[in-house]
């Protein structure tokens, strides 16, 4: 903890840090250890007589208070609420001295009299009582992978082989006082760990309030729940797993201790990351299998290819003259969409993402093609660390096919996402046509439902009547914009794309991603046409957007077959 967080601390009540601590703040409870552990080692000192044992005592006296902070009563009299445990924990140490105790290590038991270890102890044996010391030894074998290797080893001696003081000082070469030394900070450290782990490891596997990773940037389309990637990444330990793994193949040992969790945690989060095919093993080693992009990479990359933007940009400019004469001939020109409007939509979407898509495989050989996934779906991966983000130009929600419609988004813009029913698109189609009475469409579709499409920006009320918001564009408008839009792209290809996408993967090979290649399709284009939007607005080719969007905005539909959005093949 920092001297300003430890100041922030001491300035606060009891109530207000046990608060604090209820919240999941850690550092909390360190200031709680900090303030109160010398009042509970007196205490449990006063009892004993000894101040190793003592020192014992207060460990246990804080994990108690860590395993019932949530239910404490009154907060605002926690001094008096750890006294008295320090006082019972010490006075039950004294009562227990009186009779034989049974010391356990992994595998056997052992009489001791008075001097039971009291990490692992029990004095009568029932059924409970053996499930209860199974499961703690379990838990300790889990969590000694988080101490250091001289503290890991002398636990495991001890613990877990039943090796005595002195035979481990034996075995290892070193003094008994040593040995004695060493055991007794590893079981304050191994202390620790228990007294976090149960409550880290909830917390790691829940949705996370402030992830680490923006995961839900999916390009294709996802199948069953269960094993959709956003959903095996959306735990704060998925999180630092993929973080931890995203060049490099690492056991879950090693895994483990990076991000210091449970390994019965990480196994299991391994596992299911395996099945979703978010990490890939080798000989027991995991790697992420897609490109996660930090900082350092991201800043490379804005270095390397910053520059892309401005030609494909000029390039477009070129054709801006036939592109407004042809715009000018569309039907959503004749209902009054402005040209400005349907530039936003046509350029992003129809030459620079999927145009580019269907040239590149027509010129090039360049596919991208999500490969089939455990979930049923087809899909690429493309989380971002929380942070570094790359803007996002060229998003595109799009259902390709007859009758089909699409969103154009743009991470600068904060565009609204836009997911109609099949029912709100009926109800845009018959729009088109010219504005409705709103009582004449509840008479055919629930009132629930127009207003949905009214909310969701698709529509909008014009005195009693609905008016369409969405521009439709028809197969002859398809047939008009289509020779323009081939041109462009031609001109595009030719001068930007000529050394693609050897020029890109270079780079994407230099940062160390050479092992998941299959995976450069779905960034190259992205990066290969850097800044290409925002250099359009500078250009005017493009006019300035709206920021933030309002809803709907972006969104456009097709009747029939519409040439320019053919599916990229």
């Amino acid at each position: 903890m920092s001297g300003t967080e430890k100041a922030a601390c001491a300035a606060l009540d009891d109530e207000a840090i046990v608060r604090r601590v209820r919240e999941g703040d850690h550092q909390a409870f360190a200031a709680l250890m900090e303030r109160y552990h010398g009042l509970v080692l007196v205490i449990a000192e006063r009892v004993l007589g000894n101040r190793d044992d003592a020192l014992e005592i207060s460990q246990d006296v804080f994990l108690k208070l860590y395993q019932h902070v949530g239910t404490l009563k009154e907060p605002d009299r926690l001094k008096a609420w750890l006294s008295k445990v320090a006082r019972n924990q010490a006075q039950d140490v004294i009562r227990r001295r009186r009779h034989d105790t049974v010391q356990f290590c992994f595998g056997q038991a052992g009489r001791a009299r008075g001097e039971a270890d009291c990490l692992i102890r029990e004095n009568r044996l029932s059924a409970a009582d053996e499930s209860e010391l199974a499961e703690l030894r379990a838990r300790i074998r889990e969590r000694i992978t988080c101490l250091t290797r001289d503290y890991e080893e002398i636990v495991r001696l001890h613990y877990l082989d039943g090796l005595s003081l002195p035979e481990i000082a034996s075995r290892l070469g070193i003094p008994v006082g040593t040995a004695k030394w060493r055991l007794s900070q590893a079981r304050n450290n191994l202390r620790k760990e228990l007294i976090v782990a149960e409550e880290s490891d909830a917390l790691r596997n829940k949705s996370v309030v402030n992830p680490v990773l923006e995961v839900n940037i999916v390009w294709g389309r996802t199948g069953s729940r269960e094993l959709r990637p956003e959903e095996v990444a959306k735990t704060l330990l998925a999180q630092q797993i993929l973080l931890s793994v995203r060049k490099e193949l690492k056991t879950a040992r090693d895994i483990a201790k990076e991000v210091k969790a449970d390994i019965s945690y990480v196994n299991e989060h391994l596992a299911k990351m395996t099945e979703a095919e978010l990490l890939e093993e080798q000989n027991d080693r995991y790697r992420a299998n897609f490109i996660l992009f930090d900082e350092d990479d991201m800043k490379r990359l804005k270095e390397e290819l910053g520059e892309k933007g401005s030609p494909t940009a000029a390039a477009i400019a070129r054709h801006a003259d036939a592109l407004s004469d042809a715009i000018a001939q569309l039907t959503p020109s004749a209902k009054g969409f402005d040209e400005d409007y349907l530039r936003w939509i046509i350029l992003p979407t129809m030459v620079l993402n999927f145009g580019v898509q269907r040239k590149l495989g027509e010129a090039k050989g360049v596919v991208v093609k999500p490969p089939a996934r455990p979930d049923g779906g087809n899909w690429y991966f493309k989380p971002s660390v929380v942070g570094v983000e790359l803007p996002v130009e060229l998003g595109c929600n799009v259902t390709f096919g007859r009758d089909g419609y699409a969103q154009y988004w743009n991470s600068d813009i904060g565009v609204t996402i836009t997911r109609p029913s099949t029912v709100d698109m009926i109800i845009v189609r018959r729009l088109d046509k010219g504005p409705i009475g709103i009582d004449s469409l509840i008479d055919v579709f629930e009132e629930e439902t127009v207003a949905s499409v009214i909310d969701r920006g698709l529509a909008r009320k014009d005195g009693g009547r609905v008016v369409a918001t969405v521009p439709v564009f028809t197969p002859k408008d398809g047939d008009i914009l289509d020779p323009v839009l081939r041109s462009i792209l031609d001109d595009v290809v030719d001068q930007v794309y000529a050394n693609y996408p050897d020029d890109v993967y270079a780079i994407f090979d230099s940062l160390g991603f050479s092992f998941i290649r299959s995976d450069y399709p779905a960034h190259a284009q992205e990066f290969a046409q850097l800044g290409a939007v925002r250099a359009l607005v500078e250009k005017g080719v493009l006019a300035a957007p709206p920021s933030p969007a309002p809803l709907g905005w972006g969104f456009f539909a097709w009747k029939g077959t519409f040439a320019p959005t053919e599916r990229p093949s």
